[in-house]
């Protein structure tokens, strides 16, 4: 094993922090070769799992009825499906993260008081996906 001189002291060159370096390393090459045709994503499945999975499903636009870290998880995941997103969002969520990663943002109201009451009012979301075009919607 070869010594390594680094500001911290001596390390071994076959030290866990180097193996990780070169795990990242693969994994970034992974990364790389695993892009969608359709969309240029990167994604851990195949390039062609993309558009074959959305191929399978009845529907390729999805309303996602939820906000916050949770809207954005699943706008990722449908991105890597190949499905186009729609996201809802109250008045005071207008600037909020989840509204960005979406490709199409539409505000949603309710009668009820409240922050989150346009988030809870199904009748109202499921008249936004219908005229949307959004053949499902995640709750």
């Amino acid at each position: 094993e070869t010594i390594v001189s680094w500001a911290i002291g001596p390390m071994v060159s076959n030290s866990p922090l180097k193996r990780l370096g070169r795990v990242a390393a693969q994994l970034q090459d992974v990364r790389s070769q695993n892009r969608c045709v359709k969309h240029g994503h990167s994604s851990l499945t195949a390039p062609s799992a993309c558009s074959s999975i959305s191929q399978q499903l009845s529907y390729a636009k999805v309303l996602i009825a939820n906000r916050g870290e949770i809207a954005v998880r699943v706008a990722r995941a449908c991105k890597d499906l190949g499905l186009e997103t729609v996201g809802i969002y109250a008045k005071e969520d207008e600037e909020s993260l989840h509204v960005k990663h979406v490709d199409e943002a539409v505000e949603v109201t309710s009668s009820k008081p409240g922050p989150i009451a346009p988030y809870l009012d199904v009748e109202n979301i499921v008249a936004t996906a219908k005229r949307c075009g959004a053949g499902a919607v995640h709750p």
